[in-house]
């Protein structure tokens, strides 16, 4: 299993894209706002099944685990870890800055109230992004540059630009669909650089900001450079031990709370959004019909579904 939470604009996408398509939707589990949809199925049976043998058989069926809602607890359920392939994939800190920031511009009508420098006041460090991600699990220790078990947890380390030469080195079946050009933003004959973005004086500034991001970066950086994608610093008997401990604890209630507050979030948005025109009503009707049925398959309604979720 490939494992991965993914910053985004990362590489996510384009890795997720070559895992479906080399082995179908059935093996992989999405895990995301985009994932949230009644095709799902993997989703909404770690949301919604009560049998935990039910859900370590899933666990086992799935090859592929990504998305921006991934969180290691979700591992609780994984019982044979000996193919689990956790992966880290990094990126220069200011490329992905500037990634993110025309990610965030994109579609907005306010383009102008988001500046390159509110966007980066709001923006996560590195380190606390991987922490709130891995840390109950692994321990904050672990996300740490200046601990001895840094990034131990990782079996393989692969910068985004790597990622079409790194995974399918691990698995084959990927390397024809990660040849395949993706729409890359940076391509984009519509995107306007932000009179910043080749700025000197702003460049030093960015680095200044990120200084957290870069300790991370260099520092796994580093390990990558040392063996290429295989992390020589990875440890089993660390990540089986973090894991047993892990498990020791009850199943992570919270987290399949999370995950069902974002799909109750994107059915509510729907009912909200059902406006009085009949062409636009008509498919949004769709969408709840869809949702009706998928729920329906697991034995809710979405209002008992809802009920489920407190709302």
């Amino acid at each position: 299993m490939f494992y991965g939470v993914h910053r985004p604009k990362t590489g996510g996408t384009s890795i997720q894209y070559a895992f479906t398509n080399a082995y179908g939707d059935d093996k992989i589990l999405r895990l995301g706002k985009a994932s949230t949809q009644p095709s799902n199925k993997q989703l909404l049976s770690l949301c919604l099944s009560n049998n935990s043998e039910e859900l370590f058989e899933l666990m086992e069926r799935i090859i592929y685990v990504g998305g921006h809602t991934n969180d290691s607890r979700l591992l609780w359920y994984k019982r044979n870890i000996d193919n689990l392939n956790t992966v880290l994939v990094i990126r220069d800190p200011i490329s992905l800055f500037w990634s993110s920031y025309y990610q965030a511009l994109y579609g907005k009508s306010n383009r102008s109230k988001i500046t390159p420098e509110n966007f980066i006041e709001k923006r996560m460090d590195t380190i606390q992004w991987h922490t709130n991600k891995y840390g109950s699990v692994f321990g904050p220790e672990s996300l740490d540059p200046t601990s001895t078990n840094f990034l131990s947890f990782f079996k393989y380390i692969m910068p985004t630009e790597k990622i079409s030469e790194s995974v399918p080195l691990v698995y084959e079946k990927t390397r024809e669909w990660l040849e395949v050009p993706r729409r890359q933003m940076s391509k984009d004959s519509k995107k306007i650089k932000h009179d910043l973005h080749d700025d000197a004086d702003f460049k030093l500034f960015l680095r200044d900001k990120l200084k957290k991001d870069f300790f991370f970066f260099e520092a796994a950086q580093k390990l990558y450079d040392e063996s290429s994608y295989e992390n020589k610093h990875y440890s089993e008997s660390f990540t089986a031990n973090s894991l047993n401990n892990f498990q020791g604890n009850e199943s992570p209630s919270e987290y399949k709370d999370e995950l069902r507050a974002l799909i109750a979030s994107n059915i509510n948005s729907l009912e909200k959004s059902l406006s009085s025109d009949e062409e636009r009503a008509k498919k949004i009707k769709k969408r709840i019909k869809k949702w009706e049925k998928a729920l329906g398959d697991f034995g809710h309604t979405i209002d008992t579904f809802k009920a489920v979720c407190g709302q």
